[in-house]
């Protein structure tokens, strides 16, 4: 009996796969707004009447697969800071806000959430140490709002916390009993993302499609490097190749984790090709960001693997020849390819300190932004860091990049205040550090610490909070990892 309920399990688990695969691959064909609302009806439509979920199951699944998604139904454009140059137009900053597929389903979890209080009440432990910061961090940004809003864009900014709370608690209490589906959605999100990134590299520009958040001063050529030799860049479904390598580099490490602990049998050395050409492939997408931050985290994520990958794939495909063969010819085409393609990329590392350098107006950008935690250790308000910015005696190279500062940790110590920055610093260490010991026995949760660390790392050079999907992302990885060693009551 038990072995036929295993193989019901994996049956549901594997159509489940195929339903999150197809639906993402689905959005390459959306061509407006009327077709991308009908796909998530459509994906929910599914889960209720063929899988039999739940309705809580239905929209917590359908909310998951939105995340990724940054595409607005109905769409504004706030302008947070003015333009100090007209003709300049990074001399200003802009905000985009927009009633989103995931907004809407956010808010109907939320509803749920109040009206059905023995969803939470039944859960175990609710009021863990994790809950209770990132509880804490939210009402430390309701608060903070308050004060400062005499502009959108705090309240822009707090709806976007108050979501990722929510992905983190909901995604708690869903992965507690169907730890499966986070594998299954992370699988089929990286082959999501490594196809439409790999078409985008060979054509060397975007594929046109509705699902692509690519500029509107670009929708032909997409984004290219800034400085050194112009080349282009990779952006995937996301509005810039940064923030797709930085989404990119946390699902790498825990795919990797996911499909080697899979090979039992590592004499299967076709199977072990494929999943060998799909890491492949997805180091070659981060490369083809040439985005240098997701270098550094793909060379430590490869590092801290090395031993799995030569377990699993070097070695058994290291003892069949023909395969052999097959592989040392993708991989040495592969490897040439790449370092010809990277080089120019890595010569403008020489050009980051110099004069305008990209690493020259990080470091103002820090430096300005510590003057203001100075000056308002309580916080100046979400999204309010450009206010404030022109308000401050700033060097000419900053005059064409009033931006946030590059730095997550920084924007929560400057817009939240020292007390918001302290305890999201807390939060993501409480996990990040939670069983690490145990976990690293642990091949799958390894991947996972691996894939929360590329954050950590990515995050101290780009502002991945409000601009794109990784902090959700980072929300969802968090929960699970949260609850990784939880048991499974069934």
């Amino acid at each position: 009996m038990k072995k036929l309920i295993n193989f019901k399990q994996i049956k549901i688990d594997q159509q489940l796969f195929f339903l999150f695969l197809s639906s993402f691959f689905a959005t390459l064909l959306i061509p407006n707004n009327k077709f991308y609302i009908l796909l998530f009806l459509f994906f929910g439509f599914i889960l209720f009447f063929y899988f039999k979920k739940s309705f809580f199951e239905t929209i917590f699944l359908t909310f998951i697969f939105s995340l990724p998604f940054e595409n607005s139904i109905r769409e504004w454009i706030y302008q947070i800071t003015p333009r100090l140059f007209e003709n300049v137009t990074n001399s200003g900053y802009i905000l985009y806000f927009g009633i989103s597929i995931k907004l809407i389903l956010a808010t109907t979890i939320f509803l749920f959430l109040i009206f059905k209080k023995e969803t939470l009440i039944n859960q175990k432990k609710i009021l863990t140490l994790e809950n209770f910061l990132i509880l804490i961090f939210l009402l430390i940004a309701c608060i903070n709002t308050l004060f400062k809003i005499n502009t959108l864009g705090p309240i822009f900014g707090l709806i976007r916390i108050w979501m990722a709370v929510l992905i983190f608690i909901t995604s708690k209490i869903f992965f507690s009993k169907n730890k499966n589906i986070f594998f299954i959605f992370i699988t089929s999100l990286y082959f999501f993302s490594i196809i439409i990134g790999g078409i985008q590299l060979i054509k060397q520009k975007p594929l046109g499609k509705y699902i692509e958040l690519t500029p509107s001063f670009s929708q032909d050529f997409g984004y290219s490097t800034t400085d050194g030799d112009k080349q282009y860049r990779v952006s995937g479904f996301i509005s810039h190749p940064v923030y797709f390598a930085s989404f990119l580099s946390i699902l790498l490490p825990i795919y990797i984790g996911v499909v080697l602990t899979k090979l039992k049998e590592i004499s299967f050395s076709w199977k072990s090709l494929f999943i060998a050409i799909s890491i492949v492939l997805g180091c070659l997408i981060i490369f083809g960001t040439l985005s240098r931050s997701a270098f550094l985290t793909l060379l430590i994520s490869l590092f801290l693997l090395r031993k799995l990958i030569l377990q699993k794939i070097i070695i058994p495909l290291s003892k069949i020849k023909r395969i052999k063969n097959i592989s040392f010819f993708i991989f040495s085409l592969t490897l040439i390819g790449t370092i010809i393609f990277i080089i120019p990329r890595i010569k403008s590392f020489t050009l980051l300190f110099a004069e305008n350098g990209n690493g020259s107006i990080r470091f103002e950008l820090i430096k300005k932004s510590l003057e203001m935690i100075f000056q308002n250790p309580l916080g100046v308000g979400l999204n309010n860091f450009t206010n404030e910015l022109i308000k401050l005696d700033i060097p000419p190279s900053l005059y064409g990049f009033i931006v946030p500062v590059h730095n997550t940790f920084l924007i929560f110590f400057t817009e939240l205040g020292i007390p918001g920055g302290i305890i999201f610093t807390i939060f993501i260490f409480s996990i990040f550090l939670k069983n690490f010991f145990k976990n690293k026995k642990n091949v799958l949760n390894y991947s996972i610490w691996i894939g929360i660390l590329t954050f950590i790392i990515n995050s101290q050079i780009h502002p991945l909070f409000n601009l794109d999907p990784t902090f959700d992302l980072l929300m969802l990885v968090l929960a699970y990892y949260s609850i990784a060693n939880k048991k499974i009551n069934v």
